[in-house]
């Protein structure tokens, strides 16, 4: 069991995103008193709203997947859903590709340089090599 102190540090959210996702009807704490008592079950749920966020899927479509019980379907993820994902997966891949270009000319500076400093501390290695 676990306070929304306890979750700030379990799944990294502020205690306002937190209540959101209550608001929003997305998790659903037990209450003790005044206090918002939350599950292991809303600890994962909470890691997957993150994660669906993260692919920035609308608030919407992740209440879509939950049953009226706040587990996950997904066997039934929408299109929409299936789209959000293909579409931050195709981002990454362009952006990884931007981030190689850009690397390619310091990687092939470093390379040229640690060949020019294996030539200036081994002049005679390949002549050696050679008459071995």
């Amino acid at each position: 069991m676990y306070l929304i102190g306890n979750l700030v540090d379990s799944v990294g959210m502020e205690p306002k995103t937190i209540r959101f996702y209550e608001r929003a009807g997305l998790i659903k704490p037990r209450r003790v008193g005044t206090y918002r008592v939350y599950s292991s079950k809303d600890v994962e749920l909470l890691k997957v709203i993150k994660f669906f966020r993260a692919l920035d899927m609308s608030i919407k479509i992740i209440k879509d997947l939950l049953d009226r019980h706040g587990r996950l379907r997904m066997d039934s993820l929408p299109s929409e859903a299936k789209n959000a994902i293909g579409s931050q997966l195709k981002k990454r891949q362009e952006e990884y590709a931007r981030l190689e270009k850009l690397c390619r000319p310091i990687l092939e500076d470093e390379a040229a340089a640690s060949d020019e400093k294996r030539d200036e501390t081994e002049p005679f290695a390949d002549s050696e090599a050679s008459t071995n």
